[in-house]
C-alpha cells in the first residue's frame, strides 16, 4: 500500500456498533470498532431511578466511542419489561422506568443514530439463535433468571414478542407459597428473582443470594424457606414447556448459576413433564442480552455481527 493509500485509510471514518444492557442491578456497555470491543460495566443504582442510570449509560457510550475515535452507526439497547413504540411498560425493577419514553431519550443524545430498543430476553433469544443454541426452525425459549424473571421466544427464526410486547413475562405470574393463601399471592420474581433472594439473604444475616442458596444446601430451616421458591421457578419453566413444547430450552442469569437452583428446576421438570427437556444452562457470567443488542445493532447497520 502506498503512502497516500495509508494516509487515506488512516483518515477513513471508523464506525462503531453499540450494545447496552440495562438491568436491575448492573448496566453493561459494549462499543465495537473494527472488531475490537470496548466495554464497561456500571452499577444501575436502581433506587435513584431510571433517568440517572440511562444518562450514565449514554455518557459511557459517548466516552467509549470518543476514546476509540469512532462514529456510532447503530445502537441496540435492552431493557427489562415490554417495549411499546419506544415506551417501556411492565418494568418496575428500576423506579420510574415504567412509562419512560426511552427511544426519545436515546434519540436526543444520538439524534442521527439508528436505534433498536428491545426487551432484554428478546435480545438474549436473538443471541442464542445466532449462536445456534436455538434452532432456525421450530420453537426456542430462552429464560433469564437474574434480578427479574422472564423469557424470550423464537419461532422459526423470528422473535415472538406478542401483541403488546409482553410475551414471556413469566415473572408476573402469581404464586402461592406453602403456608400462604390464594387471597394473597405474590409475583414469581418477587419471591424468587435475584433481588428477592438478596432481600431474603439480608433478613437472614447473609450477604447475597449465593450465600443463601449455599446455606440452604446444608441447613434444613433455610432449605424450608428457599426450596419452595426455587420449585416455583421450576413450575414456571414447566408451564412454558407445556404451552410451547420448544425444541430448545436455554437458561441463563446470575441466579441460574447455583447448583441448588439447577437441581430443583430439573427435579420439578422431571416430576411434572412426561418427557422433560434437556435444559441448556449457559455459563456463569454470560450476558446473553448484551450479545443480542449487538446483533440488533448490526442488523440495523447492515454490518457483520461482532464476534
Amino acid at each position: 500500500m502506498s503512502t497516500t493509500e495509508n494516509s487515506a485509510a488512516a483518515l477513513a471514518p471508523r464506525n462503531a456498533l453499540v450494545g447496552v444492557d440495562i438491568g436491575g442491578t448492573k448496566i453493561d456497555v459494549a462499543v465495537v470498532v473494527d472488531g475490537t470491543r470496548h466495554t464497561r460495566r456500571l452499577a444501575t443504582d436502581a433506587m435513584r431511578g431510571a433517568a440517572q442510570a440511562i444518562d450514565r449509560a449514554l455518557s459511557t457510550v459517548s466516552d467509549l466511542a470518543t476514546e476509540a475515535g469512532a462514529t456510532i452507526t447503530a445502537i441496540g439497547v435492552a431493557v427489562p419489561g415490554a417495549v411499546d413504540n419506544g415506551v417501556i411498560r411492565m418494568a418496575d425493577n428500576i423506579p420510574d422506568l415504567e412509562g419512560l419514553d426511552l427511544a426519545s431519550m436515546v434519540g436526543e443524545t444520538f439524534p442521527d443514530v439508528e436505534l433498536a430498543l428491545v426487551n432484554d430476553l428478546n435480545a438474549a433469544a436473538t443471541a442464542q439463535l445466532a449462536a445456534g443454541l436455538v434452532p432456525r426452525t421450530g420453537v426456542g425459549v430462552v429464560i433469564g433468571l437474574g434480578t427479574g424473571t422472564a423469557a424470550g421466544i423464537i419461532v422459526d427464526g423470528q422473535l415472538r414478542s406478542g401483541a403488546r410486547g409482553a410475551a414471556g413475562e413469566i415473572g408476573y405470574s402469581r404464586i402461592v407459597l406453602p403456608g400462604g393463601t390464594h387471597r394473597d399471592p405474590a409475583r414469581l420474581e418477587d419471591i424468587a428473582g435475584g433481588r428477592a433472594l438478596d432481600r431474603l439473604a439480608a433478613d437472614s444475616g447473609l450477604r447475597s443470594a449465593q450465600e443463601l442458596l449455599d446455606r440452604a444446601e446444608t441447613d434444613a430451616a433455610t432449605a424450608a424457606e428457599v426450596i419452595p421458591r426455587l420449585d416455583a421457578v421450576g413450575r414456571a419453566i414447566a408451564f412454558c414447556q407445556h404451552l410451547l413444547d420448544p425444541d430448545a430450552l436455554v437458561v441463563f442469569g446470575g441466579v441460574s448459576a447455583h447448583p441448588l437452583l439447577r437441581s430443583r428446576v430439573e427435579a420439578v421438570l422431571a416430576g411434572e413433564l412426561p418427557d422433560p427437556p434437556t435444559v441448556r444452562w449457559l455459563a456463569p457470567g454470560t450476558n446473553a442480552s448484551l450479545e443480542g443488542t449487538l446483533h440488533h445493532a448490526a442488523m440495523l447497520a447492515e454490518a457483520p455481527v461482532p464476534a
